[in-house]
């Protein structure tokens, strides 16, 4: 019984905090879990209060595994949290600021896929992008745009397993580079049930007017939850306690393949230099339709108006080095461009 209304609190003051101002969940200790994503795996924070610390760590063949997955359900389990976001590294963004005519500025929407095409390597629909304007120039009739844009590949990868683990993130974000964080992706929330919530302002006097009791409610419902879920990770520990050899032998292998790992990572260069390599040696003709990178090996496919002529720009690159076909060149007979795939050698950072 004492579960069932934990439960049952702990969903209903997260839809209820969910309807209120920010200033106020914020006052009320609403609470969220953070993601922060690196190139080595994922720093599981909790937000509270306006503060920050960090519960768990995973590392990315934990990730790849499932098993960070696994973890993250059991936080989840433990705190009641209903709230997440996802944030990514700033070198892991493109950021860059393009003039656009200030006739465009209503349908600015439109106006900025076409500037991601023209000034990335990538399609529209394969990026989150996220834009705001500058200034605005009326002698020049222009206005001055950042744009900052992630490949989805990325992205949609996190937000699988976070998937895995029961975890909706309300947004995912790229860190400032030296600014607030950047939210390329917004994630709509909903009722459980589907439906749409439409209050009316005295429902939500009501609402707040639950939330503050729920305030007041929810340290000892926290309290229980959290004894809850200490009893069902030393109860799992217990069931596993024959195995504490095994998973010290495992914990040994996946120590040394972390070791393999980090040492062939260790001169790989950046992807925020990769892909403004990309950007540089491709030309307006040439669209890529399928990106990966793993170590030190890059391979892309995409289409062009003359393949053959891609090599030797690529090449050029500080961090390319020897581009390999791996597959023959083909031709579209309907809109007459090449079609390629390249795997290229990345140089090692000095």
């Amino acid at each position: 019984m004492m579960s069932m209304l934990a439960r049952f609190f702990g969903w209903w003051g997260g839809e209820l905090a969910a309807l209120l101002p920010a200033g106020l969940r914020s006052w009320l200790g609403d609470r969220r879990l953070v993601i922060a994503v690196s190139d080595d795996g994922w720093a599981i924070r909790l937000a509270e209060g306006g503060r920050e610390r960090t519960l768990e760590s995973a590392h990315r063949e934990a990730i790849e595994t499932g098993a960070a997955a696994a973890r993250l359900r059991m936080v989840v389990a433990r705190l009641g949290v209903v709230d997440a976001v996802v944030v990514l590294p700033a070198a892991w963004a493109l950021r860059k600021t393009v003039k656009v005519p200030l006739a465009a500025e209503p349908d600015l929407a439109k106006a900025i896929e076409f500037e991601i095409e023209r000034h990335t390597p990538f399609r529209h629909d394969q990026v989150y992008a996220h834009h705001v304007i500058l200034a605005r120039n009326a002698g020049e009739r222009s206005m001055d745009v950042a744009l900052t844009t992630v490949p989805k590949a990325i992205v949609d990868s996190h937000l699988a397993v976070l998937a895995q683990a029961g975890v909706g993130p309300a947004a995912v974000q790229v860190a400032g580079d030296g600014g607030a964080p950047v939210t390329v992706l917004r994630l709509s929330r909903t009722a459980k049930s589907g439906a749409s919530l439409d209050i009316s302002s005295h429902g939500l006097a009501i609402a707040c007017a639950i939330a503050l009791i729920f305030a007041i409610l929810s340290p000892w419902l926290r309290v229980q939850w959290e004894i809850r879920g200490l009893r069902a990770e030393a109860d799992a520990l217990r069931a596993d306690s024959g195995s504490i050899l095994a998973r010290r032998q495992a914990g040994e292998r996946d120590t040394a393949l972390l070791g393999r790992i980090v040492a062939l990572k260790s001169g790989t260069p950046p992807v925020t230099l990769v892909l403004h390599g990309l950007t540089r040696a491709l030309p307006d003709d040439t669209y890529l339709s399928y990106l990966t990178l793993s170590g030190r090996d890059l391979t892309i496919e995409g289409v062009s108006a003359s393949a053959t002529a891609l090599v030797k720009p690529i090449e050029a690159e500080p961090y390319f080095g020897k581009l390999t076909f791996t597959a023959p060149v083909t031709r579209d007979a309907g809109n007459r461009l090449d079609r390629f795939q390249f795997a290229i050698e990345l140089e090692p950072t000095r």
